[in-house]
């Protein structure tokens, strides 16, 4: 329980952070069997194709070579500690901050779905390439949305004084 004695919406998080993963690797499996490593498959000319990227490394694909066992290790050591903090941090969280809770489940559910990649294949599955002209953002997936919009919405609460913690 937190300290103001209201109870963080366990269920809320719960729900969410489930979802996202459900969705993620859902899309994981999809890519992978629809398209090859090296493939592009053009969607919006000029803006979005899928792609096959095997990211050994952390986000947006630095630290990206072929994995060792240790940095498999680390990497997954990294985010299961990440996810103990916003598990953490939730915890604290009075149930009537729901968009606190909303976006610390999207945090959440990102984490999971890229340490069940990580701990199944010793990567993470990347397949969203968005990009204009030959201005590339680095391949991406479902988690890290949701781990991006997580993050954003936490940022702008907090900048707005509605931070409950």
């Amino acid at each position: 329980m937190n300290d103001s004695g209201k109870r963080p919406a366990w269920k809320l998080f719960a729900l969410t952070a489930i979802l996202v993963a459900f969705v993620d690797q859902a899309t994981k499996i999809a890519a992978v069997k629809s398209i090859a490593p090296g493939q592009s498959i053009n969607i919006i000319p000029g803006f979005f194709d899928l792609v096959m990227v095997h990211n050994y490394g952390v986000a947006f694909g630095m630290f990206n070579r072929e994995s060792t066992g240790l940095q498999t290790i680390v990497f997954l050591a990294l985010s299961a500690l990440a996810l103990g903090v916003v598990i953490f941090l939730f915890a604290k969280t009075p149930g009537e901050n729901r968009l606190f809770s909303l976006a610390l489940s999207l945090v959440a559910g990102g984490a999971v779905g890229n340490i069940i990649d990580r701990a199944r294949l010793g990567f993470v599955v990347d397949f969203i390439d968005l990009y204009v002209g030959k201005w590339h953002w680095p391949a991406f997936n479902v988690a890290d949305s949701a781990i991006s919009v997580g993050v954003a919405l936490l940022l702008v609460l907090i900048v707005l004084g509605k931070d409950p913690l």
